[in-house]
């Protein structure tokens, strides 16, 4: 796997989280926590990849701070 696909995918898993936070805050909810399984099959389009990972968000009580933990394993660079 070339730098620039592993940039591509790195990318998009950081838009995919950043649109899901925003929806957090747009419904309002007091759902502070949000978790993710990172696989290159969920992708669209598909991406054939051994790599995955977890994503772990946290949004404190004030909505002022996101702590977050990105895993990967399997990454070939």
């Amino acid at each position: 796997m070339n730098k620039s696909r592993i940039l591509l995918v790195g990318l998009v898993i950081l838009l995919f989280t950043l649109s899901v936070v925003a929806n957090v805050f747009a419904q309002g909810e007091d759902q502070h926590v949000f978790n993710a399984r990172l696989l290159g099959a969920d992708e669209v389009p598909l991406v054939e990849t051994l790599a995955n990972g977890h994503a772990h968000f946290k949004i404190n009580k004030d909505h002022t701070e996101i702590r977050c933990k990105l895993v990967v394993t399997k990454i070939v660079t």
